[in-house]
C-alpha cells in the first residue's frame, strides 16, 4: 500500500480564465473577487486577503466558515448554508439577466430545494 496525497482544489488555483468568456467564481467565503458568495458585513470594506487566487474578506463569518470547513457543524447549519448558496446563486442570475422572470415565487424555490438533501 502506498500513500497518496491530495490537495483541495481551492488551494491549487484551479479557476480557468478564458479570453472570450466570463468565468464565474463561486465561493463559500465572502470576498470582493467572487461573483457568487455570501454577502457578509466586513469589518472594513477593503480588508481582504488573496490566497490561491481567491479573495477572502477578513470578518467573523469567514473565520467561522473556515473553522467549520475543518470541523463540520450540525446538519441544520449545513442546510442553512445550502439555502444561502441557492439564494446567492439566484440573486446573481437575476442581477445578470439570466432568468426569464424576476418575480418567481419562493414556493418554486422551496420545491426545487426540497429535492436537495445533504447526506
Amino acid at each position: 500500500m502506498f500513500l497518496q496525497k491530495y490537495i483541495d482544489g481551492g488551494l491549487t488555483v484551479n479557476m480557468p480564465k478564458f479570453a472570450s468568456e466570463t468565468t464565474v467564481c463561486i465561493s463559500p467565503f465572502s470576498g470582493p473577487l467572487q461573483q457568487i458568495c455570501p454577502n457578509d458585513h466586513p469589518w472594513y470594506e477593503n480588508l481582504y486577503s488573496i490566497i490561491a487566487g481567491h479573495s477572502f474578506q477578513i470578518n467573523t463569518q469567514n473565520i467561522v466558515r473556515g473553522f467549520q470547513a475543518l470541523f463540520p457543524p450540525h446538519q441544520d447549519i449545513l442546510e442553512g448554508y445550502n439555502r444561502q448558496g441557492w439564494d446567492d446563486a439566484l440573486d446573481f442570475l437575476k442581477k445578470n439577466g439570466y432568468t426569464e422572470d424576476d418575480d418567481e415565487s419562493d414556493s418554486e424555490d422551496e420545491e426545487v430545494d426540497s429535492d436537495l438533501e445533504l447526506e
